[in-house]
């Protein structure tokens, strides 16, 4: 029986190292770019909904403009993000060989490291599997 329940443990760890929570590219974009980003009332909800106020006279949906919907003429060049730059995939890439990475079992903000094969990614998730394993049998 307990071998089952680690089982289960670690399969739930090994499912859930592989799934990162996503900040909102949207808020992120707008501030990226240079402009303030607030949020309103979606009037008769509890709901809120993200302006991107680019002047006095000018905003549109944080959304849209994201989405190349709204705006478009205050979008700025973005520049690729160099190693360890933290990069927001939805609107950014990093430059030459590096690739977006968060490490194994960690969470948080993705940043520009070197591409890595499927050889490296596979160990380096072993070896977060394995140190859960310790914490379970030891712990």
């Amino acid at each position: 029986m307990k071998l089952k329940i680690q089982f289960f443990l670690i399969s739930i760890i090994l499912f859930t190292s592989l799934t990162f929570a996503a900040m909102p590219p949207a808020k992120n974009y707008c501030e990226h770019m240079g402009y303030n980003y607030t949020s309103e009332s979606v009037e008769n909800t509890s709901y809120s909904r993200g302006i991107c106020q680019f002047d006095e006279n000018s905003s549109c949906s944080a959304e849209a403009f994201l989405e190349g919907n709204c705006g478009q003429e205050y979008v700025e060049n973005i520049s690729c993000r160099k190693e360890g730059d933290p990069v927001f995939t939805e609107f950014e890439t990093c430059c030459g060989n590096l690739e977006p990475h968060v490490p194994a079992g960690a969470s948080g903000q993705t940043t520009c490291q070197p591409e890595k094969n499927i050889l490296e990614k596979t160990l380096e998730h072993l070896r977060f599997l394995t140190s859960i394993l310790v914490e379970i049998t030891v712990g």
